[in-house]
């Protein structure tokens, strides 16, 4: 009998030295994303990386209207969990003019509309009458007081 509570706790720790194995070394915040830009033949690309293992939609913020005109094609996109691309400016653009008026933005959502399901009732699993603050994310930063 004793030797099964053993054999029990010296399972569990190996699996626990398992999983944390796989934890990202690095802690990544919820709309974090990689990206650089790069030039090849006369044109400025840019290689965007999502890091995370869930999606996240990705897009560019300019004041420019050109800008938006010429890649409406290519933003916003859905990234897949560690998915890269590459998105190709217009020619005329230079790497200066792209890092003074271009933000990289990306958030966590979907591209299309979310129906509730509104057939269930939801519960928080605590106590009524306390809060707990909540993350979105390994790693993020409190967003919401329950």
């Amino acid at each position: 009998m004793r030797s099964a509570g053993l054999m029990g706790s010296l399972l569990m720790l190996l699996i626990g030295i398992g999983c944390t194995r796989q934890l990202p070394k690095k802690n990544h915040k919820a709309y974090e994303l990689d990206w650089k830009l790069v030039t090849e033949n006369d044109s400025v690309y840019m290689l965007v990386r999502n890091p995370l293992g869930s999606p996240l939609v990705f897009t560019l913020r300019s004041e420019r209207a050109s800008f938006k005109t010429a890649m409406q094609d290519q933003i916003p996109r859905l990234l897949e969990p560690f998915q890269q691309i590459k998105l190709r400016f217009p020619g005329n653009w230079t790497v200066e003019e792209i890092k003074q008026t271009v933000e990289p933005y990306s958030f966590w959502s979907r591209m299309d509309p979310v129906v509730p399901d509104t057939s269930v009732r939801y519960r928080y699993p605590f106590p009524k009458g306390r809060s707990y603050p909540i993350i979105q994310a390994y790693g993020g930063n409190y967003s919401h007081p329950v």
